[in-house]
């Protein structure tokens, strides 16, 4: 199993719940969307770098997300991923990914400013159809790339934070901050002169329901422009100099090189998640939700709808087929579904299912295991803390 709907547990093992990113029930719509591309990007991502976990299983439990991740087991893959460990470490494998990702950033970036320019109510009921196929497309292709990078980002920072904790006692948050601001990825909005290229990224969350910056009043009562000049309490660069010297100086002297070295490269690796899915996975999937508004507007004319937001009720399939003309699912069905989903943010439901069982990785090798203790760290540590920008 990989992914399912349940009414409760969804069977054994360990199942957490993802909250970071979906606090709330997860529509129907993107959860046919996402996960099966989700589960695609995190398998291949993780194997590049020889993880031991082979994949995570994905539950949707009265709406919410919950996740239980599944490790290697045959023989034979885990060599290979003792192998892909060593050629990680060897070829530093995250510089590679960070380099090829700045040609992909630009050529996903025009693409989707073209679609930016485009407005779905302007066009023909045949002309929506293709385009919300096209920017579907478009959303699987950035979400398998933002899941196939991930390691790029999770393995150096992972590493680093982790070995800082060990050698001084820190919490992860302050080895953390160290790190802020330390990349391009960590400002908000590079320009508000460029709002074509904001203005459709999905801001209120992470869902196709969530809203884009497009919804939101002060884009159009002018306060988006004091809100750029509203200052945010970040350490200065002196500030962040002091900190990082009074941390090294907690370094044991023959772990020091270790420190500076893991540090550079936690620096550049950091951001890069978060600079990727403002355009991998934001930006498409906002303009997906734009055009889908658009295509619910018809289909409130045509009798098929009750009202815009069913439209999220339904999966791509089901709204391919309600496009084309199709019987099902009705209106009264869609409704019913809506109602459901708006009684499940209710709902009280465990952060967990299942007992959490304690990995060991005693007996690998030294580059599996290095790579598998800043993965599981980063994960288990430091997931939640990362911030989740615009």
């Amino acid at each position: 199993m990989s992914f399912g709907i349940y009414e409760g547990c969804p069977g054994p093992g360990f199942w957490e719940r993802d909250n970071s990113h979906f606090p709330l029930p997860m529509s129907l719509h993107l959860w046919e969307l996402f996960m099966p591309v989700y589960d695609a990007g995190s398998r291949r991502g993780l194997a590049r770098y020889g993880s031991l976990i082979d994949h995570f299983d994905f539950a949707r439990v009265k709406g919410r997300l919950y996740l239980k991740t599944c490790f290697v087991e045959e023989p034979v893959e885990l060599q290979n991923r003792i192998r892909a460990s060593e050629q990680a470490l060897t070829s530093r494998l995250w510089r590679r990914d960070r380099a090829d990702w700045h040609s992909v950033r630009d050529g996903l970036r025009g693409r989707l400013l073209r679609f930016s320019e485009m407005d779905p109510a302007c066009m023909a009921f045949d002309s929506l159809q293709s385009h919300i196929a096209c920017l579907r497309q478009l959303f699987v292709e950035g979400t398998l790339r933002h899941f196939l990078q991930q390691p790029s980002s999770m393995f150096p920072v992972g590493d680093w934070v982790r070995n800082a904790c060990d050698w001084t006692g820190c919490a992860p948050s302050s080895a953390l901050s160290l790190l802020r601001g330390s990349h391009a990825g960590s400002a908000d909005f590079e320009s508000f002169d460029r709002l074509d290229e904001y203005a459709d990224r999905i801001i209120t969350g992470f869902d196709i329901i969530d809203l884009t910056l497009r919804e939101l009043p002060q884009l159009h009562s002018g306060t988006l422009a004091s809100w750029a000049d509203t200052p945010i309490r970040q350490d200065s660069p002196g500030e962040r100099e002091n900190k990082q010297a009074e941390l090294r100086e907690r370094v044991p002297p023959g772990w020091r090189t270790g420190f500076d070295e893991g540090l550079l490269e936690a620096k550049a690796a950091y951001g890069l998640h978060d600079e990727d899915v403002r355009i991998t996975y934001l930006w498409p999937l906002g303009l997906l939700r734009r055009a889908l508004i658009t295509a619910a507007g018809e289909l409130i004319d045509r009798g098929r709808l009750a009202q815009s937001d069913h439209i999220f009720q339904t999966t791509p399939a089901e709204l391919d087929n309600l496009l084309a003309g199709s019987a099902g699912p009705s209106d009264v069905e869609l409704v019913e579904r809506a109602q459901q989903f708006a009684s499940w943010k209710d709902e009280a439901l465990p952060q967990s299912f299942g007992k959490k069982e304690t990995i060991s990785f005693d007996g690998l090798p030294g580059s599996c295991a290095r790579v598998n203790q800043a993965i599981m760290f980063y994960l288990s540590q430091m997931e939640d803390q990362q911030p989740w920008p615009i």
